[in-house]
């Protein structure tokens, strides 16, 4: 039971890492590249 529970939680960390690194990395080059105002979001 407890390894099921131990790859789940590395799954889902796994993923939650890959999300936050992908907004971050959007947001930087959002902010960095229109510099004329609006952006993208």
């Amino acid at each position: 039971m407890q390894k099921i529970v131990d790859k789940i939680i590395s799954r889902l960390l796994l993923f939650v890492m890959k999300k936050v690194c992908f907004y971050a990395i959007m947001f930087y080059v959002t902010e960095h590249i229109t510099d004329e105002g609006g952006g993208a979001f």
